[in-house]
Order: C-alpha cells, then structure tokens, then sequence
C-alpha cells in the first residue's frame, strides 16, 4: 500500500496554500494554480508545511493520495517552473516562431499552425529542439502531448516528434 498521502508537504518561504469552497489556491512568486479539493478531506498548515487529512473514513484513499500529489505539484510550480523538452527527428522537420503561435514543418505538404496555450511558454533552442515551460504541470503534458500528436513516432526509423522521457519502440526492419 503507497503511503504517499501521509507524507507533509514542506511549503517554501513566499508560498502560501489556502482552501476555498472546494478548491486550494497556492499563490508563489512564479504564478498562481488552483488545485480542487473534493469533500471528505481537510487541510492543515503549520510551521510551513502542509498535510491532507481524512476528515470521512468513506474518503477514497486512492483519491487521498491523487490531491496530496496534486498540491505537491502546484507547490513546486509557483516556485519552480516545470519543463519538457520535445525534439523532431527527420529531414526538413523544423519549428518557426510567429507571434505566440509556432509553424510547423513535419513532412506533410502544407505547414501546421501551432496554437499558443495559456500558461505555457514556448521557447525555440534549434529548429528542431524545442523547450515547454509553466508553472502548472497538467496543462504542460497536455500541451506536449498535443504537439506529440501531430506526427506519431515512427517505429522503424524514429522519425517524427519525440517528448523527453517517452518510450519509443523500435522495430528491426527486413533482413535480407
């Protein structure tokens, strides 16, 4: 059994978590994340740091542990700002800059238009290599995992666009 929701969360100097009708609202230098807080739990702050408990013994212990990895998340976003790294692999695969939006090339006979989301910041270190940064961690998987989404990647080569972190299979091609 994960004893992940027993854990005390240390809260660093400037931030601060207070709950409001169903929600916590963590406010730090970096930005400001709502996380939602079902019935059945309670939060307690001291000495800076912050703990969920049951307040319901019917409380879901799965969803127990699911809010206190949640707020650990934020905590550490409005201090810290989260970031992935995606690159393309292929030949005229390239990213753009236009405004806040980015054009794409990947392969395909007509440029894709990459819209910005809001709270993710996007920067361009190559043309192929690009850098996802926001102070909310679920909004950033979404964002790259859309990006992901544009072109799979393909198993025989390993072409197409690559998040840090995903496991890609890879296929023997034929044997002669």
């Amino acid at each position: 059994m994960s004893r992940v929701a027993k854990q005390i969360i240390k809260m660093p100097e400037g931030v601060t978590c207070t709950p409001v009708l169903g929600n916590i609202f963590c406010k730090g230098p970096k930005g400001e994340i709502n996380v939602h807080f079902p019935d059945g739990f309670e939060l307690v702050i001291e000495n800076n740091s912050a703990k969920i408990d049951k307040k319901h013994p019917k409380a879901s212990s799965a969803q127990w542990g699911t809010l206190v990895a949640n707020l650990k998340n934020a905590i550490q976003g409005v201090t810290t700002p989260f970031e992935k790294k995606v690159s393309f692999v292929g030949v005229g695969y390239k990213a753009i800059k236009q405004g806040d939006d980015i054009e794409l090339h990947l392969g395909y006979s007509h440029p894709i238009i990459f819209a910005h989301t809001p709270g993710v910041e996007i920067e361009i270190k190559k043309p192929t290599e690009l850098v996802f940064r926001s102070h909310n961690k679920q909004v950033l998987g979404d964002a790259c995992a859309r990006m992901a989404k544009l072109r799979k990647v393909e198993p025989y080569k390993g072409k197409g666009v690559i998040v840090e972190g995903q496991f890609i299979l890879r296929k023997e091609g034929k044997k002669k």
